[in-house]
């Protein structure tokens, strides 16, 4: 791989390559980045920085993406991630504000912390049927997220999971999720409606803390709900 530049436009790579390494481009003025397919790992915070990056191609030979890989890439709007991806790592897509739409792999488990935290034009997600855990702050701060539908297979939600998605109006909970962490939904302002179902065993501290439009909420029968669980509401 070439040295980092900050005048290149478009990312190239030597032939077998298998890695971009860790900070490989960051902060540099890419435009586009079309990874070859023998690529199989993006290294921590390879593409962080880069706010001119408005297109990026990833092959199906992916496996794992890294830690702020795509960090703070403020004109990506749209991103597709090949169901060959098993890992992404805490902060992948962090602060890409304009990003409108992402498409998460169907092997996927986990949503690391604060995956998409603070992608404020992002409006939806439609999350695969393999994931348990949504981590700590994944989508927080995600202002134009109006609905969120959890598949079946979410057994958990991290601390402030969705905390500051001031539009969120909707949140459809499986039937099989047991805890819900302190200030997931914190600051939801629009959130109208909630249905706990059978399932949640704990519902952490300030969880719909400062949910103002929260009218109607359905607590199961002895889930141990955390202190100012529903303040503010």
């Amino acid at each position: 791989m070439r040295p980092r530049s900050g005048r290149r436009r478009s990312a190239t790579f030597p032939a077998g390559q298998a890695a971009v390494p860790a900070r490989a481009y960051w902060g540099s003025s890419l435009e586009r980045a079309q990874l070859p397919d023998t690529v199989t790992t993006i290294g921590a915070s390879a593409f962080h920085g880069c706010t001119r990056l408005t297109s990026v191609s990833i092959p199906a030979s992916v496996t794992s993406i890294g830690e702020s890989a795509f960090a703070c890439c403020t004109e990506l709007t749209s991103v597709v991630l090949p169901d060959s991806v098993t890992t992404l790592g805490a902060g992948a897509f962090a602060g890409c504000s304009s990003l409108a739409s992402v498409k998460l792999p169907r092997g996927l488990l986990v949503v690391n912390a604060r995956a998409f935290a603070c992608c404020t034009s992002l409006t939806s997600i439609s999350l695969p049927e393999t994931i348990t855990t949504i981590g700590e702050g994944a989508f927080s701060a995600c202002s134009s997220l109006t609905s969120a539908a959890l598949p079946n297979s979410t057994r958990s939600l991290g601390t402030r999971a969705f905390a500051r998605c001031s539009s969120l109006e909707r949140v459809e909970m499986p039937a099989a999720i047991a805890s819900i962490g302190a200030s997931a939904f914190l600051g939801c302002s629009s959130l109208a409606h909630v249905r706990l179902p059978i399932s949640v065993v704990t519902l952490g501290e300030r969880a719909f803390d400062q949910c103002s439009s929260l009218a109607h909420v359905e607590v199961p029968v002895g889930a141990r709900v955390g202190p100012n669980a529903f303040r503010g509401c």
